[in-house]
């Protein structure tokens, strides 16, 4: 698996120096655990590239469609992290 980095500067005492990190992509959703429509809890996965993000991100609103929940929670992003 190929992972895409990104330069980061950190502090070595006086001086900084630029070290790889990985960049991550974010799917975010909102998963209940009550039965008010406040019983809701932000939730976060993590992926190496957009494309493996954004196939779970996918296959969360499928499973969304299949229960059928359709209120403004159900609503999922892919972003990239920062």
């Amino acid at each position: 698996m190929t992972w895409f980095t990104k330069p980061l500067e950190v502090p070595v005492s006086n001086e900084v120096k630029t070290i790889d990190a990985v960049q991550l992509w974010e799917v975010r959703w909102w998963s209940r655990f009550g039965r008010w429509y406040t019983d809701v809890t932000p939730v976060v996965e993590a992926f190496p590239t957009q494309e493996e993000a954004q196939a779970f991100a996918d296959s969360l609103k499928l499973a969304f469609k299949l229960v059928r929940n359709t209120e403004e929670y159900a609503t999922v992003t892919v972003v990239k992290a920062r």
